[in-house]
């Protein structure tokens, strides 16, 4: 016998494959030709449906979204396989955990019949996308200076200097900073409402360095004297204020502070250092009173300085013939002298800060040398009714008076100052003396 479907081609095998669903006309035919014919119908199984629930992820970069799936038709029990990023355990039906992208499912039921299913998971909320400026042209800097860095399109904001958390998660949306380093890259992490984040480009930043100004150290000046000012370092422009030139002499006429700025021309970056000059008033050395004649071996009483402008720095003293002066270390403005054997002149030396210093006027301590009384020379032995002439010898000081008595208790004076003395006439024994 011969077998065919369509009446025309004819097959030894009675038996037919790789038909689809259909109802077909078999014809058997022996070898006289006869033939005999009968309908055939060939069925399949329902084509496997799937459909699907879905959790969207809450942002791109969550993996908290879930798919569900919901099958019918095929012919038995269902198995499955999965493909797609953060497929754990590809052969369960349902599948959590998920983040954003594209998921395959192949499902195969008992004849092997199988359909492929895509999914594409998308989140639930977009990704925000960050703004970050600063407010320094070309985020360029001088060292020190203070930058702000504004961020935008977000909600909350955390703040990053080279990758490490400079600013926590806050709504602030602004980062001030001040301690930078060139080439220090700043950036920020935007969260949306929805809790979604997403991170900015940095800003890379150019700190300049700022150049090295020293100002001289404070100093004093006396009134009316010039003052030069110049700023060293590695500036290339100094600059004054309160009217000062670098380098040009001027007369100041208070004290006052005064500031340099160097400046990099290149950068434009500064620095400043700032000196005190304070304006000292002349030297006036004042008055010097007091000193009187005294005895030998006294002192010079208190010798007072009043009037003068400055500190004082020292007196002086200077004796006969009154050419050479020889300093005293006494800085008040009273003195009195040690004990003293001759004439003395004193003055005082006044200095006031810088200013040169002046001597007072002088004062002469006049001292008179401690008497010696000296010897009554003359006849001792005269006539009665004589008048003896006595004389002083060897004395030093000035005679007051002559005196005399006749019982050594009495003394009558003369007051004749002359060495020699013309007595009175006597009738006894007489003794004289000499003041």
């Amino acid at each position: 016998y011969e077998y065919s479907t369509d009446g025309t081609n004819f097959q030894v095998n009675n038996t037919f494959t790789n038909l689809i669903a259909d109802t077909y006309t078999i014809t058997i035919r022996d070898d006289m030709g006869c033939t005999r014919s009968y309908n055939v119908a060939v069925d399949q199984p329902s084509e496997i449906s799937v459909n699907h629930t879905e959790n969207k992820p809450t942002c791109p970069e969550s993996v908290n979204g879930s798919i569900g799936l919901t099958v019918s038709g095929g012919t038995g029990a269902k198995t499955y396989f999965w493909t797609g990023s953060g497929i754990v355990v590809p052969s369960v039906k349902d599948q959590s955990g998920l983040g954003t992208g594209s998921y395959s499912v192949r499902v195969t039921d008992e004849n092997s019949c199988y359909i492929d299913y895509p999914i594409i998971l998308e989140s639930a909320n977009p990704t925000p996308t960050p703004t970050l400026d600063s407010d320094a042209t070309n985020s360029t800097i001088c060292a020190g200076d203070i930058i702000t860095f504004t961020a935008g399109s977000g909600g909350e904001y955390v703040f990053y200097l080279n990758g490490s958390e400079i600013q926590a998660r806050s709504t602030d949306n602004t980062l001030v900073a001040s301690s930078l380093s060139n080439q220090d890259e700043v950036s920020v992490i935007a969260y949306s409402t929805a809790g979604c984040m997403a991170e900015s480009l940095p800003i890379v930043v150019t700190v300049n360095p700022v150049p090295t100004v020293t100002a001289p150290a404070d100093f004093s000046v006396c009134e009316g004297g010039l003052v030069t000012l110049s700023g060293t370092g590695n500036a290339d422009v100094f600059t004054w204020d309160n009217g000062v030139n670098d380098g040009v002499s001027f007369t100041p006429t208070e004290t006052l502070t005064y500031t340099v700025t160097g400046e990099i021309t290149a950068t434009g970056c500064t620095a400043t250092d700032e000196v005190v000059v304070e304006i000292n008033p002349q030297t006036s050395p004042g008055t010097l009173s007091g000193g009187d004649n005294i005895c030998e071996g006294s002192t010079s009483g208190v010798l007072t300085l009043t009037g003068y402008t400055g500190s004082v720095i020292r007196w002086e003293k200077s004796v006969d013939p009154f050419d050479t002066w020889t300093e005293i270390a006494h800085t008040q403005d009273t003195y009195t002298s040690n004990p003293l054997s001759e004439t003395t002149r004193f003055r005082a030396v006044v200095q006031n800060g810088v200013c040169d210093a002046m001597e007072s006027n002088y004062t002469e301590v006049e001292v008179t040398p401690t008497p010696v009384a000296g010897n009554i020379d003359g006849n001792n032995l005269v006539c009665a009714g004589s008048s003896p002439t006595l004389t002083l010898i060897g004395y030093n000081g000035t005679i007051v008076r002559w005196e005399y008595s006749a019982n050594g208790t009495i003394w009558e004076s003369n007051e004749d100052s002359d060495p020699t003395f013309y007595a009175p006439v006597i009738n006894q024994i007489t003794q004289y003396r000499v003041e």
